[in-house]
């Protein structure tokens, strides 16, 4: 009879563990269908998956007045990409907080924005020339030279660090 339990038990055991991975395995594969990869537009980052997230972020950032005066105060002569990933955390906090601070600035020229995957491509772009190794990144270009990057989560905060970049 303990043989017959025990023989039991393993077997509802073993059973439980194939099923609980099947489900993670089906888990991912969602999460990753959900995630957006390529050039997107700030319209479409803001009505995807990312839109609560988005939201609260850009709504709740208080960016520091002096460097946002600064900042409206420096010729318009470059450009930014965003590579970032909507299943990142640091992407999730700072880049609602970059796109409140570029509203605030009024800045209107161009900002190219790349949503990578978990291993840091993205169709129809060639990621792996920007040299990407963590996201968010923030890259300034003055005609067509990269001048600075933000990696990640900045040193101070995005304002003081794109002054710091953007007055080079």
């Amino acid at each position: 009879m303990n043989i017959k339990y025990i023989i039991v038990s393993l077997a509802i055991f073993l059973s439980s563990c194939v099923s609980s991975s099947k489900v993670e395995d089906v888990a991912h594969k969602q999460t990753e269908t959900n995630t957006l990869v390529g050039k997107v537009s700030l319209s479409k980052l803001k009505n995807s998956e990312f839109k609560t997230v988005f939201a609260t972020g850009y709504n709740n950032y208080r960016p520091d007045p002096s460097s946002i005066e600064k900042l409206k105060s420096i010729e318009e002569n470059y450009s930014i990409t965003v590579v970032l990933g909507t299943w990142c955390g640091d992407s999730k906090e700072q880049v609602p907080h970059f796109f409140k601070i570029i509203n605030l600035i009024d800045y209107q020229k161009k900002v190219n924005i790349i949503c990578v995957d978990r291993k840091k491509q993205a169709e129809g772009t060639n990621v792996s020339s920007l040299a990407i190794q963590r996201v968010p990144t923030f890259i300034f270009y003055r005609e067509n030279k990269e001048i600075g990057r933000i990696i990640e989560t900045p040193k101070v905060n995005l304002e003081k660090n794109m002054l710091t970049i953007l007055s080079r």
